[in-house]
């Protein structure tokens, strides 16, 4: 976004440019709203010619969580399994479609597989790395319940997943899972999509290193325990508070 008004700002071709808007904002969270308002000021109301990001220290590559998506396997990841099939990698040929991510139809596949045990915890975990302390960022990914997808069928239940962020503060007030209705493909209909569980972490680093966890705690109950909980897309960027 900032790219996109920096050249909109700069490019001498369009000096004559009478106004700009952002193509459908009601798809973006608040988060993305109060960045496109800044980014109107900076560049249309304050007639600024550099990054809004720099400003801010942003940075459009991120360093902080590596392998988020698993497409290199489990590398950067530390495993703590109940059992050996606890923690295991899958892929599926429409998970990039249900996480509705554009590009290669072959990215976004892939993802971790935790399958839950009746005795023991499974975890998964990595180091977060090059934090400010103080500084607000937004943890983000996705959870599925896999078998249930690739049976054909749709559920809104809650992901069994439990988060940990140690060296962190997590701002419940602004985090949240959300089921949500991932684009159509056979043979799910418009009147049963696939459902996806979308994540959305917003914490406080206090630290500039933390430590990310998933984990499975034990269950009991036998149909539980057959679920498989798909885990994916994970990021984590700053997040914009002004």
């Amino acid at each position: 976004m900032d790219h996109q008004m920096y050249n909109l700002a700069t490019d001498p071709r369009l000096g004559k440019l009478g106004g700009v808007m952002h193509y459908i904002s009601r798809y973006a969270d608040e988060e993305y709203v109060r960045w496109a308002a800044r980014l109107y000021r900076h560049y249309a109301l304050e007639g600024n010619s550099t990054f809004l990001s720099e400003d801010f220290g942003y940075s459009y590559i991120l360093t902080h969580l590596f392998n988020g998506n698993f497409a290199d396997g489990f590398s950067n990841w530390k495993l703590s399994p109940a059992r050996s099939d606890s923690i295991t990698l899958g892929s599926h040929r429409e998970f990039t479609a249900w996480q509705g991510l554009m590009g290669r139809p072959d990215q976004g596949r892939s993802f971790a597989v935790l399958r839950q045990d009746s005795t023991k915890t499974s975890r998964i975990s990595q180091k977060v790395r090059h934090l400010v302390p103080g500084r607000s960022y937004s943890l983000r990914f996705v959870t599925a319940n896999i078998r249930a997808l690739s049976n054909g069928k749709s559920t809104t239940e809650i992901t069994p997943l439990n988060l940990r962020l140690t060296g962190a503060q997590i701002v419940t007030s602004k985090s949240f899972e959300e089921p949500v209705s991932a684009p159509v493909t056979p043979p799910f209909s418009k009147e049963s999509p696939p459902i996806i569980h979308f994540h959305r972490i917003i914490f406080r680093a206090l630290h500039d290193n933390a430590n990310l966890t998933f984990s499975l705690w034990p269950c009991k109950n036998h149909a539980t325990i057959e679920n498989l909980t798909a885990l994916s897309g994970g990021q984590i960027q700053p997040y914009f508070l002004e």
